[in-house]
């Protein structure tokens, strides 16, 4: 996608600049975005595995299967949430967390067209849920989190960036297609012979227009006559 953007921007760097230049702001806040996540999930397996020699820079890079504790459920409550009855906030919680998607999904609407934002599904729900366990409506941060195993966490904050990265693909395509949506592609040329008349009687002049026509092979456009 952003490669396209780019030769179009030679192409026209006018019309393509600004677009390209929201494309590009989508693309940083969705890498800003699962880089926090990343940190997150770091936080953890450092938290699991710090007493076996794992740094947290090594932690970035770690990998789920070495962890020897998948089933511990403390160590993402404690780090995510805290206190269920008075949740921590800040950087690299659950709160903190539900507050930076927020921030990305406005960076999303506000620079994918006007015409497309009540319409573009973007995923990434954080509205309070209701726990069929506890019996009542919890906030979206302790509904993920709370109780969650170390495996379960690191499954849920990847199936986050997943969303993240779906979200700025679509994103990127609706602005993509402000560009190339109306641009009909030719990929083929032939020769082609019009008349003003199918036969012609013997002795008369015949007269006709030649030349070369160039067309799209895929693509069917549609021609309104008169409005």
């Amino acid at each position: 996608l952003y490669s396209t953007f780019q030769k179009e921007v030679s192409n026209d760097p006018t019309r393509v600049k600004p677009l390209k230049e929201k494309a590009d702001k989508i693309k940083k806040a969705s890498s800003d975005l699962c880089k926090y996540i990343d940190k997150m999930r770091a936080a953890v397996y450092h938290e699991s595995e710090k007493g076996n020699g794992l740094t947290l820079e090594q932690a970035d890079t770690f990998k789920l299967e070495y962890i020897t504790q998948k089933d511990n459920y403390d160590i993402p409550t404690n780090i995510f949430i805290g206190d269920v009855a008075n949740p921590i906030k800040g950087e690299g919680t659950g709160a903190g967390l539900k507050e930076e998607i927020e921030k990305f999904k406005k960076v999303i609407l506000s620079n994918i067209p006007e015409k497309s934002k009540k319409d573009f599904k973007m995923g990434l729900n954080t509205e309070d849920i209701h726990d069929h366990h506890a019996g009542m409506t919890v906030p979206w941060e302790i509904y993920l989190f709370n109780h969650t195993t170390i495996a379960a966490a690191a499954a849920l904050l990847a199936g986050l960036q997943n969303e993240i990265k779906t979200a700025e693909g679509d994103a990127v395509k609706l602005l993509l297609n402000e560009i190339t949506g109306n641009i009909l592609r030719l990929d083929k040329v032939e020769a082609k012979v019009v008349a003003p008349s199918s036969y012609i009687l013997a002795g008369d002049k015949y007269e006709a227009d030649i030349f070369v026509s160039a067309y799209s092979s895929t693509q069917d456009p549609i021609i309104t006559v008169g409005g």
